[in-house]
């Protein structure tokens, strides 16, 4: 997985698919798994209406709208198949993986100095105001979130300027 797609790599065949192509992404991951997933509309908040629907199978929740998805990633394999990011982190590894894979912190949820979400591969978004870094402009990134010192789950992609 990368902060724009997947990758999945099989018997020395390489395909890529963008977040931005939710059909075809989906159909990986139906492919993948071995089945279709369970499907769910997503809830608005009130006031809102984001005409979302999401796709699970066991570990792998996909979100997707008009084109567009994200991921979300509980379990270190799907079917037997190895689900992690572009290097090598996944659901069960550890905190200092995560930090010599240069993870940054993004978030400490309970206030005890140790950061509860990290973030992985950030890229500056042109255009964007970060939220969490007023005046600065908004990065896109992998989010993992921590059980203590191990990666509970990882989201893609994630960002420092949308609020919902």
């Amino acid at each position: 997985m990368m902060l724009d797609g997947v990758t999945y790599v099989h018997d020395g065949a390489q395909s890529e698919v963008t977040f931005e192509n939710s059909k075809s992404l989906l159909a990986l991951f139906t492919k993948v798994a071995g089945e279709g997933p369970k499907v769910a509309k997503v809830e608005d908040l009130p006031g809102y209406s984001f005409n979302l629907t999401s796709y699970e199978w066991t570990g792998v929740k996909i979100i997707a709208g008009e084109g567009t998805a994200r991921i979300s990633i509980t379990g270190a394999a799907l079917n037997g198949i190895p689900v992690q990011t572009d290097t090598g982190i996944s659901v069960g590894s550890s905190r200092a993986d995560v930090v010599a894979d240069d993870g940054k912190d993004v978030f400490d949820s309970n206030s005890d100095g140790v950061a509860d979400q990290l973030a992985l591969g950030s890229r500056v978004e042109p255009g964007t105001n970060s939220l969490s870094h007023p005046g600065s402009p908004g990065t896109s990134f992998i989010l993992l979130v921590m059980n203590e010192n191990t990666v509970q789950q990882i989201q893609s992609p994630s960002d420092d300027f949308s609020d919902l």
